[in-house]
This record gives C-alpha cells, structure tokens and sequence, in this order.
C-alpha cells in the first residue's frame, strides 16, 4: 500500500507523482490517502497520471479525505478514479 504525503500541491506533485509511479507496483495499486490533509487541483493531475500507468487503469484509493473527495467532484473525476463523494 503506497501512503499519500500530508499534503500534494503544486510544490510538490512533481515528486509525488514520481514516488507513486515507483511504488505502485509493488503496493498492488493501493493507496492510503490517511495522511492527505491539503490538496490543490494538482493532487488530481497526479491520481489521474497514476490512473494512467496503472493496469487496466484500476486504483484502489482508501480513507479519501474530504478535501481530495471535493476536488474530484469539481472537476468530474470521482467516477473516472472511483472516488465516493
């Protein structure tokens, strides 16, 4: 299971986005967004890239914050990453 940082914004998706593409496949495309407390659109781009590059584009995202559950909303995502809003 790949653990989300405290935070994904601009500053650092870039990095997050590389750790993820790294550890995904050796975590079965699980990840833990428990420690996720600040996101901007960024955070979206970078489930979207891992969505991508993950086998039949299946993620499994687990304890989603309500800040990340509100910006897949907004932007029309939830369904695409099966995040509940």
């Amino acid at each position: 299971m790949f653990v989300l940082p405290t935070e994904i914004k601009f500053a650092n998706a870039a990095q997050v986005l590389q750790q993820g593409l790294q550890a995904l496949p050796q975590s079965g495309y699980a990840i833990d967004c428990i420690a996720l407390e600040a996101c901007d659109s960024s955070a979206i781009a970078v489930l979207l890239a891992w969505q991508r590059n993950a086998p039949e584009q299946r993620l499994q995202f687990m304890t989603v914050p309500t800040c990340l559950q509100r910006l897949a909303k907004l932007y029309g995502v939830n369904h695409i990453l099966g995040i509940a809003v």
